[in-house]
Order: structure tokens, then sequence, then C-alpha cells
């Protein structure tokens, strides 16, 4: 099948973000025997000239790749460059073409609901790293919303955390955040407040605190040598909280980062991510997550087993093989060809 993806590249920052969402879900489409044409938006945003006509010259240039490639399926991922209306224009000069947008980003952050929203009518249908019914607010009546995991990757998932009996640091968080706002404080005082009641703890934090944040190898390799790691994501949009609803299964692609690469995650409570990790440790507040840290910090045969379950369990359910074959099958409107480990109920536009 002939699949156009349309989503960052990141040739601005050659190999800074080569693990990204976007790398993966090319990886999986072609390993599962697709022939994939990957159009970075943004990358050819920056050859365009002049500025002012930039992004209508990318939407042309979208255009007349299209029409010579032909794409069976087109699936855009963060590509806001790209108007509805070369999307109109593409189903014309494409006839039965399937569009599709994944969204990989938190749907709380109105500039993100507002992306979202927006594609509405021009897709076929969306699909998001948040489930249940929070997603109707993004959907038509014809065009459903479907959950789907963070994706894992083999080739770039290679760390085997696990397995290491003396890994370079006890603990990793990564995370950005702006310390003007009330939720970038509650993470930074769970990850502040860890080291301080276990001050023994050989950390790596980047990205707060004072530490600069980590990019390429560096970054993977960070998580395939940390014993343990905390998956910290967002619960709120600056000041304004989330509901339970809004943030049901949802987490950054961290998560794929940690659990993908051996080492056992340490996740808040508030987001229900143990239906889709049970082997992870799931924590409310600072005092049971110090409690729990130390508890597998002092059994190192129990945490290891206890990661390489949680990896052998994401690498298998949630590869993005496996993750981009369900993706194409929802887009033609087959039903899904095996069983998942991951909501697969369509949402619709609420009545």
């Amino acid at each position: 099948m002939r699949v156009l993806y349309i989503g960052n590249a990141g040739q601005k920052s050659p190999g800074a973000n080569y693990y990204s969402s976007h790398r993966r879900a090319v990886n999986g489409l072609r390993r599962s025997g697709h022939d994939v044409l990957h159009f970075s938006d943004r990358d050819r945003l920056r050859t365009k000239r002049p500025l002012p006509f930039a992004a209508r010259r990318v939407n042309v240039e979208l255009l007349r790749i299209a029409r010579g490639f032909q794409p069976e399926a087109l699936i855009l991922c963060c590509a806001e460059i790209v108007t509805n209306e070369t999307l109109e224009k593409l189903k014309a000069a494409s006839p039965g073409v399937r569009i599709a947008q994944i969204n990989i980003d938190c749907i709380f952050n109105p500039d993100n609901a507002r992306r979202f929203r927006a594609r509405r009518g021009y897709v076929d249908m969306q699909f998001f790293t948040t489930a249940g019914d929070a997603l109707a607010a993004f959907a038509t009546a014809g065009a459903p919303c479907y959950f789907i995991p963070q994706l894992v990757d083999s080739s770039i998932d290679t760390g085997r955390a696990f397995a290491l009996d003396a890994p370079a640091y006890d603990l990793t968080c990564t995370m950005t955040v702006d310390p003007r706002f009330e939720d970038s404080a509650w993470r930074q005082s769970l990850a502040l407040g860890l080291k301080r009641n276990l001050p023994e703890l050989a950390t790596c934090y980047r990205g707060f605190g004072g530490h600069p944040p980590l990019y390429g190898r560096a970054y993977i390799e960070a998580y395939g040598n940390s014993a343990m790691a905390l998956n910290l994501s967002q619960t709120m949009s600056g000041n304004v909280a989330s509901t339970e609803a809004e943030r049901y299964l949802y987490s950054s692609n961290r998560i794929a980062h940690i659990i993908g690469n051996g080492a056992l995650a340490f996740i808040p409570d508030e987001f229900g991510l143990d239906e889709l990790y049970p082997d992870a440790v799931f924590f409310s507040g600072l005092d049971e997550l110090t409690d729990k840290v130390r508890f597998y910090w002092d059994r190192p045969e129990e945490r290891q087993a206890i990661a390489w379950l949680s990896w052998r369990r994401a690498h298998a359910e949630f590869d993005s093989a496996r993750i981009m074959r369900y993706v194409l099958d929802r887009i033609f409107e087959r039903p899904p060809g095996r069983d998942y480990a991951w909501p697969v109920r369509p949402v619709f536009a609420a009545a």
C-alpha cells in the first residue's frame, strides 16, 4: 500500500530527536510492508522563499507530490502547515484516498484542542494517545476517534536496563518544565523531593532544576542505563487542571522510551495507565513514591524481574509495526485483525 506520511523529520537538528514518534510511525509502516513517502512539512517550510509565501509553497509542493505518488492512505501528525483546503484538493487529486490524523499531545491544552477540532470534517478519522469519551469533542458523526498507545520501536529502543547488575543510574527523570505554572511545580516537587528523601540515589535529572536537557543517543542511553525512571506527564495546561476523562490513558511518549529501554517505570495514579502497563509501579504522592523507590532499590533482583516483564510486554504489544497495522485497519474500516492490549472502541461525536 502507498502511504503518504506528513510529519516533522527533524532535519533542523539532525539526530537530536531521531527517536521521535514520527520516525517510529514511519518505521512501523515500512516494517508492515508498505511503500511510505515521508513529507516533512516543517523542514520543507525552512527551505522556501520568500518567507511570507513559504507555507503556501509547501502546500503546493505537497499537492504535486501527491499527484505523482497517488497515495492510498495519507496520515498527518503535527502537520499544522498543511491546510484543510490542501486536504480537500488532495482528495480530488487522489480518488479513494483515506486521510487520518494522529495526535500525540494532550487534549486538555487549549491550543492542542483547537488544532484537533480544526481537522473535523477534513479527515476520515483521528487517533489520540488519550482514550475514552472525552475524544467525542474531536469527532463527527462520520469521522470517529480512536486511541493508540505510544509506540515502542525495537530498532530505536535498544536498551536493556533490566539486564544490568550495576546500571549507571539508580533513577532517571527527564522533562521540560515551566516553573510559572502549578503543574510544573507539582512534577518538580516529586522529582526533587524524591532526591531529597533519598540523597544516596545516583540520579540523572535533565531538563529541569538547572540541568540541561538530553538529546540524541545520550537521551536513549540514559534510560537504557537506569535501574528506575519517573514518567511524570502533565496533568494541567498552565494553571488549568485537566479532568479525569481528559487524561485517561494519556502519557507523553517518554513512557515508551522508559519501558522500551528496560528501566522500571514509576507512574502517578492520575492517568489510569495500570490498564496498559500493569508491571510498572504506580504511586500517589511523594511519600508513596519514596517508599516504593526505596523498596525496589533495596531489591535489585525483584526490580530487574519486573522491569523485564514490562519491557517484554511493551515490545510485544506496543511495537510500532503492530500499532501502525491497527491504524491502517481502522483507516480502511477493516475490523481489527487481532486482539490488542488497548481500547479499540470508536468514539463518535456526542448526540
